[in-house]
């Protein structure tokens, strides 16, 4: 397969190899991932640099979320190795994505990726996926450091009005420093 020939892939198989996409259903969910050789090459570069895995809604008129898996580098570019379209955002669906993204990635190269950071948000059923993947394809890769984005943290400290219950200057003083530390990098 040439490097800039798209595929899909992450479905399942009926008996006779055609795709079995699924329903959207609870017990009958749709995954399909979506890349290119090259793409998917770009996840050698985890092993240096931050693995990202963030969803996002509403991109088509069903409101399936994607899943966007990506690597950024040291001039803080992101390069995109994978989409997802899922019916749900569940543990078992990010995992299943993640799994057959390693499996793909391991036809190509040869070799299962080192991820050591990965950038997401809040969602635990990312941060547990990622972890279960990372310890039990690849179990000598490392301690995996989660480390989750900016926006997110902001969001999660300032739900509910004041952020976390602290009163105004508290809140300002801790949000002055979320973008002095953030604004160094």
């Amino acid at each position: 397969m040439q490097d800039g020939a798209a595929f899909t892939f992450g479905y399942a198989t009926n008996a006779d190899g055609s795709s079995a996409i699924g329903e959207g259903l609870d017990d009958d969910p749709t995954i399909v991932g979506i890349s290119t050789p090259y793409m998917t090459k770009m996840l050698r570069y985890a092993a240096s640099y931050v693995f990202h895995i963030d969803t996002t809604y509403k991109l088509d008129l069903s409101g399936y979320p994607v899943l966007v898996v990506g690597v950024s580098d040291c001039s803080r570019s992101f390069h995109p190795v994978e989409l997802f379209v899922m019916s749900q955002q569940t543990g078992d669906l990010i995992g299943n994505a993640l799994h057959s993204l390693f499996d793909m990635y391991k036809a190509i190269t040869g070799e299962f990726p080192t991820i050591r950071y990965c950038m997401g948000d809040g969602d635990m059923a990312q941060f547990n996926a990622i972890v279960e993947i990372t310890s039990s394809k690849h179990p000598d890769n490392g301690p995996l450091l989660y480390l989750m984005c900016f926006f997110h943290v902001v969001k999660k400290v300032q739900d509910g009005g004041s952020v976390a219950g602290f009163q105004a200057p508290l809140s300002n003083a801790l949000f002055k420093r979320f973008y002095r530390v953030y604004s160094q990098g």
